[in-house]
């Protein structure tokens, strides 16, 4: 179900799509003149690629695991069942970092931030109100 919600968010035949049309645009000829604009395209078919095939490992994580429940099930087996507990909680862990990914996918997400925290007239309060953002951001 997660892995359903997380695929219809990421759009992946469109990123498909728009990988197949910018593999196609570095085939024309004249395409490596222009070395920025090539940069920028190569960069972004990147992203696409990496994006298109981590969920692709994922669901292929999913369809393993599924299979090894199968087995253990039929088995009977507590040993399969271990392996499948913690392949499972792997799996759930990479399924929520591609969720926050997913979230934080921006135009400028991907860049880096200065912070500045100013306590102002607040007194001690603020100060360590101030203090516990920095505490926060810095981990």
């Amino acid at each position: 179900p997660e892995l359903d919600k997380l695929s219809a968010a990421l759009d992946l035949e469109s990123a498909r799509q728009e990988a197949a049309r910018l593999e196609d645009e570095t085939a024309q000829d004249g395409f490596w003149n222009d070395l920025e604009r090539s940069q920028k395209v190569q960069m972004r078919l990147r992203q696409l690629q990496n994006k298109v095939s981590r969920q692709e490992k994922l669901v292929s994580t999913w369809e393993d695991l599924t299979v090894l429940c199968e087995m253990g099930q039929e088995a009977d087996d507590a040993d399969i069942l271990e392996e499948l507990k913690a392949d499972f909680e792997q799996l759930q862990e990479k399924v929520e970092e591609a969720r926050m990914t997913t979230l934080l996918s921006g135009e400028y997400d991907s860049s880096n931030v200065i912070l500045q925290f100013h306590a102002g007239a607040g007194g001690t309060e603020a100060q360590d109100w101030t203090s516990m953002l920095y505490r926060m951001y810095t981990r």
